[in-house]
């Protein structure tokens, strides 16, 4: 994750080792690595980021979105000061417009089996599964609990993010809602109605995130498809 920047200096080094390749998932990334003086012959994109983490804790029967007892959960640091901010107006804008949405946030620490039971168990009762950022929307994707939230079938609601890679497949595909924080209370709104009209094709969503990344073939398919483009 290149946006992490004290590996900034080892990004470097690797980029002038013969023996060394830089992998990263993001196009936000790969263009500020270009900026310093990064060769692109050194980065290549892998949607490593794309995981499968709470799989073995995911229940064997998922509810109805209709039957589902929590309006909605978000994982993640909620104690940075941008976040914070964003649930609290978030709140007070779904009072205002009389929606019947608590989000219910939780900070959540490193991996391991009791938290992602937790987490698992939470997403399994929540119609929508949220998500605003920690410090700043211009930034990469948060694909990682995006791909563990939509194998519970809750709807995902995202703040906007400054990757392109992707979103069109996880927006049409996927069934991810991708909005502002302008939009959120609206975007939410949206989502109840599709919950009160099953509208809402859980089941062709997730079996598509279910398909996954074919990990064993990935670069073969990659150098595959890089010389079709030549051709």
């Amino acid at each position: 994750k290149a946006d992490q920047r004290i590996y900034t200096e080892c990004l470097k080094k690797c980029a002038h080792s013969w023996n060394c390749m830089i992998w990263d998932y993001s196009d936000i990334n790969y263009n500020w690595m270009l900026k310093l003086s990064i060769p692109a012959s050194r980065i290549l994109l892998i949607p490593h980021m794309i995981q499968n983490r709470l799989k073995p804790s995911l229940p064997s029967k998922l509810k109805p979105l209709r039957l589902r007892r929590r309006r909605a959960v978000m994982f993640g640091v909620v104690e940075t000061s941008r976040r914070q901010l964003l649930l609290k107006k978030l709140h007070q804008n779904l009072r205002k417009s009389g929606i019947s949405v608590e989000l219910w946030a939780q900070n959540i620490g490193a991996s391991n089996s009791t938290k992602n039971e937790y987490m698992s168990k939470m997403y399994a009762e929540s119609q929508f599964c949220v998500n605003l950022h920690s410090y700043s929307n211009f930034s990469p994707g948060e694909l990682h609990r995006l791909s563990e939230i939509v194998q519970f079938q809750c709807i995902p609601i995202f703040e906007e993010f400054s990757d392109k890679i992707g979103i069109e497949a996880y927006t049409k595909c996927g069934g991810v809602l991708f909005t502002s924080f302008r939009n959120f209370t609206k975007t939410i709104k949206t989502g109840l109605e599709m919950i009160e009209g099953n509208h809402f094709y859980s089941n062709k969503f997730s079996n598509w995130w279910a398909t996954g990344i074919r990990w064993q073939t990935l670069l073969h398919d990659i150098m595959l498809l890089d010389h079709t483009l030549e051709d």
